[in-house]
């Protein structure tokens, strides 16, 4: 019988990454929804640790994948205090992280991150 906690007890350099695939995937798009670009941003570091390279950058997404009528029609509301900005804003903010999920759930990103917490997992459990 397999060992349902593989992925804490590791067998060598083999785990089960799905129990970390929507943590990982949550942490992308809710970066790349507060910082605009994954990965996010370094800042105080000095000048060459600021310099990271870019992965993914929202604002060339949403110029490729919106269109043109939908982003300028949010682009009015927003500047021009329409009364329904705060739903538009709403709106738009869920169908591109709904859009994102969609893209990014089977990406180079998300198996880093789901990398990244099955190390961080596996070195809490041996620190114990």
């Amino acid at each position: 019988m397999p060992d349902r906690n593989a992925h804490i007890h590791g067998a060598e350099n083999t785990y089960d990454p799905e129990p970390y695939r929507q943590r990982a995937l949550d942490d992308v798009i809710e970066t790349i929804m507060l910082f605009g670009q994954w990965p996010q941003p370094r800042t105080g570091h000095g000048w060459h640790n600021a310099q990271r390279r870019v992965e993914f950058d929202l604002q060339e997404w949403i110029v490729e994948n919106m269109g043109p009528n939908e982003t300028a029609a949010f682009l009015v509301a927003h500047i021009s205090g329409y009364e329904s900005r705060d739903i538009m804003q709403s709106t738009f903010e869920k169908r591109i992280e709904a859009a994102l999920r969609t893209e990014f759930a089977e990406s180079d990103m998300v198996e880093s991150v789901i990398e990244q917490l099955h190390e961080d997992e596996r070195e809490e459990h041996n620190g114990r």
